[in-house]
């Protein structure tokens, strides 16, 4: 998907503080369906996460996984 997270957390150029949405969201539904294999293999990925020293203890990291996993 050539996906970067950092790039979409910066404001595009020309658009002020807007924040920019997700390249998904350009997507029309075939598109996105041609996807789907990529963005799901990226959050099965992250659900099969297993945090390791300090993450594992760290409150935050334990809550966003317990709420993938819910999610999911």
């Amino acid at each position: 998907m050539k996906y970067d997270i950092e790039a979409e957390r910066l404001p595009k150029q020309g658009q002020g503080t807007e924040k920019a949405h997700s390249q998904t969201r350009e997507l029309d539904s075939q598109a996105l369906l041609e996807q789907m294999p990529a963005l799901q293999q990226l959050l099965y990925r992250l659900i099969g996460c297993q945090p390791e020293g300090a993450a594992n203890t760290n409150y935050l990291v334990q809550y966003a996984l317990a709420l993938v996993r819910f999610i999911v």
